[in-house]
């Protein structure tokens, strides 16, 4: 957060193969959630293709969600998490730009335009609606009580939106 604010996150763009990301993060919160005895699960879809992107900076984002879903999911339930290609998240004439190129090039090498969209899904305890709208604001946890059960400094989302939003 503090390297954002002093506008010093840049985005290191790289070939991400994103079974390599997904099976990194889950081989290092799978002992956290063996411990919590919560069941971790990872999918990553066959078509789902290599990306440009900056492999440690998603890899923060899907630690801090992955964990977090872990921390809010009671022992004997699940977290999964799922990722896939979704060409139709694009605009049509989006598309077609992305595999126009100039004029005379060779386009053998293009890369399908589309979405790659990552899910993180558990059967935890939820977040209720009046508090959605602000978690991922800094410092704050939903459903904060004096009683609170659940430890941490209300930063993990609020690093995930600042990182996404690179």
């Amino acid at each position: 957060i503090s390297k954002a604010e002093a506008h010093r996150n840049e985005l290191v763009q790289e070939p991400v193969d994103f079974v390599d990301l997904i099976g990194f993060v889950k081989s290092s919160l799978e002992p956290v959630a063996r411990n919590k005895g919560v069941a971790l699960s990872a999918k990553v879809a066959a078509d789902v293709p290599l990306s440009l992107a900056d492999w440690e900076k998603l890899r923060r984002i899907m630690e801090n969600l992955v964990d977090n879903a872990i921390k809010y999911t009671q022992p004997g339930r699940s977290v999964e998490v799922r990722v896939r290609f979704d060409a139709r998240g694009m605009r049509n004439d989006t598309i077609e730009s992305a595999f126009a190129g100039e004029e005379g090039q060779d386009q053998s090498n293009a890369q399908p335009a589309g979405l790659i969209v990552i899910e993180v899904s558990d059967d935890g305890i939820g977040i209720a609606p009046e508090d959605q709208e602000g978690i991922f604001e800094r410092y704050r946890q939903a459903g904060q009580s004096p009683n609170r059960r659940y430890r941490g400094t209300g930063l993990g989302l609020a690093v995930v939106k600042e990182l996404a939003e690179l």
